[in-house]
């Protein structure tokens, strides 16, 4: 039996007693190999990582919270006045129960009615899914294009 196992089996026993403990040394918060790392891309200029939401997926932080209270009443107007589905794409149940936004969410369209279009659940869902098929008829643009 090797050295280190008679030790260990003696100890077990209670023949031997335990060596002292010896103290852990301290684990550094940042490694030396990522600090060095750092100050170079500080250097070269890179951007700073931006952190990460805390928000879990379906989330939506206060200030969302604020501008969707404030955006139904628009949307319930905007589909009493239009209560049929536009996109009208190959999974159309034609009434309309949410709106689309031809130009994404952003804060720029969310509020500007004319990106938006009513439009049944299905349809919504088959415009998010198929990109390509929503550029060529029209119910999906880009945000960034000028126009």
């Amino acid at each position: 039996m090797s050295a280190y196992l008679e030790k260990r089996r003696a100890i077990m026993l209670g023949l031997q007693a335990p060596d002292p403990k010896k103290e852990p040394k301290p684990i550094p918060k940042i490694s030396e190999k990522k600090k060095a790392k750092d100050a170079v891309e500080k250097k070269a200029g890179y951007p700073t990582p931006v952190k990460k939401s805390s928000l879990r997926p379906g989330q939506r932080s206060e200030k969302m919270k604020g501008i969707m209270a404030a955006i139904k009443p628009l949307y319930k107007n905007f589909l009493k006045e239009k209560p049929y589905c536009e996109i009208r794409s190959p999974v159309c149940t034609s009434e309309a129960t949410c709106i689309h936004h031809t130009a994404g969410r952003g804060m720029n369209h969310l509020m500007d009615t004319n990106t938006w279009e009513a439009s049944c659940d299905p349809c919504n869902k088959y415009v998010e899914g198929n990109d390509q098929w929503a550029r060529d008829n029209g119910h999906k643009y880009s945000k960034h294009k000028k126009s």
